[in-house]
């Protein structure tokens, strides 16, 4: 069943508003392809509807009942059945668009924002579909060269904004397994391995960056802006580092190399708390800003902790080890994961 125009505005507000963690929807442009669906039915893409299933989904399930009554929007069970039907909708429009067999940048985006739904859901305890759904697609994002940072491939040009949605499309597939892996006990994520990819981090430059057409807008200014997708870069850039330490601690590293490791994460640490920790008791903490932070917070935690369980660290002292351990499970605990003993 398709959403009215009502439940659909509805929806992809409260996904921008409290669900868009890795900023993969370019939303001026979004917004333009809805109000054109809407008042003719053309879409440009045959998994554009996908993303807009997709997003619809994830909003709604974001709105709790407060926010569900003030909009006129169901609450409850039936906000969850609603919004599951879109999702399984979404599902669908990839499926009916063979989207395995002819693969695009817009239905990888499909499945990272159906993939925070899966990884989230239930308290985490799908994060093993997420895992399989997004193996499903990664041979398909190898194929339109996904893996291959844009300015490097000569025979397909690409405005500014067509290689950064590019960019986070691809890491915010990577960053998802890897996460997904992770809080699941795995320390290995073949995608972040040095051989797999040559695709640069996204910028930090946020949407109003760029012109509907693509191109830089050349009277945005900097220090008006968001700084949301450098907060989406710290999130991708932990997430390799974490796994540079995941293998580390199983070679009988140096203490040298542990030092290293260990340095980079504590000026990741003060960085973050200096300019992106949210104030506590406001109307931030249930925003993807706040969401981000959290994550931030929870791999910080992580790959303290795993780089201090090597036998060979010399960079702790046991009662700091002992709060990093506390503060991992505290953050994860955040999430509901169910971190194994290996962590």
């Amino acid at each position: 069943m398709m959403p009215t125009q009502h439940q659909a505005a509805t929806s992809i507000a409260s996904f921008f508003e409290r669900s868009d963690i890795f900023h993969v929807v370019f939303r001026p442009r979004f917004d333009a392809q809805c109000l054109e669906f809407w008042e003719t039915g053309a879409y440009p893409d045959p998994h554009w509807l996908a993303t807009y299933l997709a997003v619809m989904g994830v909003g709604l399930l974001a709105m709790d009942d407060e926010a569900s009554t003030s909009c006129l929007m169901p609450t409850g069970d039936g906000r969850d059945l609603l919004a599951r039907s879109w999702l399984e909708n979404s599902l669908q429009a990839l499926t009916l668009g063979d989207f395995l067999k002819h693969p695009s940048v817009e239905s990888v985006r499909a499945v990272v924002i159906l993939n925070q739904f899966w990884a989230t859901w239930e308290a985490g305890h799908h994060l093993q579909s997420a895992i399989s759904f997004n193996t499903s697609v990664i041979a398909a994002a190898y194929d339109i060269q996904l893996h291959l940072d844009p300015d490097g491939l000569s025979s397909q040009p690409f405005t500014p904004l067509g290689a950064e949605e590019r960019r986070r499309v691809w890491w915010a597939m990577v960053t998802v397994d890897s996460l997904a892996r992770t809080f699941l006990g795995k320390t290995y994520s073949p995608l972040l391995e040095p051989c797999a990819t040559s695709t640069r981090l996204p910028s930090h430059l946020p949407d109003e960056a760029f012109t509907s057409s693509g191109d830089f807008d050349f009277s945005f200014n900097p220090s008006s802006g968001s700084r949301s997708m450098a907060l989406v870069n710290t999130i991708h850039s932990l997430t390799l580092l974490h796994h540079k330490i995941s293998h580390l601690v199983l070679s009988s590293p140096s203490s040298d190399q542990i030092m290293r490791h260990h340095e980079e994460l504590q000026v990741i640490d003060v960085e973050h708390h200096s300019s992106y920790l949210p104030e506590k008791n406001t109307s931030e903490d249930f925003s993807p800003r706040s969401t981000m932070s959290s994550i931030v917070r929870a791999l910080l935690s992580l790959a303290f902790v795993r780089l201090h369980r090597s036998p060979t660290s010399q960079t702790t002292s046991t009662s700091d080890l002992a709060w990093h351990r506390a503060l991992c499970r505290q953050h994860c605990g955040d999430f509901n994961f169910r971190l194994s003993d290996s962590t």
